[in-house]
């Protein structure tokens, strides 16, 4: 099995996940905790078999769905954020690395990609700049394909 190498994430990435306003607190993940490998394709997979790459999409979902929660809190426990952070710092390399081999795969990258650009759901389609509202379309696209939830959907 082979290994993309995955480059770090970029400075507006980190200043977005961050836990910079708490004191003492570390700008981005350390990369203490192990990596993960993700799969690529070989002579030996399936042609649609993302089993790794979905359960690396349900690992990073109940991760950063714990995060929001504690982002949202009134009192920042900026410890616990930080551990989340080193948490999903290596799921998040591996869904980036992981080539998508399905409809479902594809789905995973989508929303792992919409979780890196949230700020693209902050303000309605029409009110983003061109860049912006392509990705946001196309990442839209993508979940109405999988059958999934659209990012950041309200309900």
């Amino acid at each position: 099995m082979k290994v993309h190498s995955v480059q770090a994430p970029n400075e507006f990435h980190l200043q977005h996940r961050s836990t910079a306003d708490c004191p003492g607190s570390r700008q981005s993940p350390t990369n203490s905790q192990p990596a993960i490998t993700a799969p690529t394709r070989s002579s030996t997979d399936g042609a649609g078999n993302d089993s790794v790459l979905i359960e690396l999409g349900r690992q990073f979902e109940e991760i950063a769905a714990e995060l929001h929660v504690l982002q949202k809190a009134p009192s920042d426990d900026c410890e616990q954020i930080d551990a989340l952070l080193r948490r999903l710092d290596p799921i998040e390399r591996a869904i980036i690395a992981a080539p998508a081999l399905s409809i479902a795969g594809l789905g995973v990258k989508a929303l792992h990609v919409a979780y890196v650009v949230s700020e693209y759901w902050e303000a309605p389609i029409d009110q983003i700049n061109w860049d912006a509202k392509a990705v946001r379309l196309f990442i839209e696209s993508v979940c109405d394909l999988v059958r999934t939830s659209k990012p950041y959907e309200t309900k």
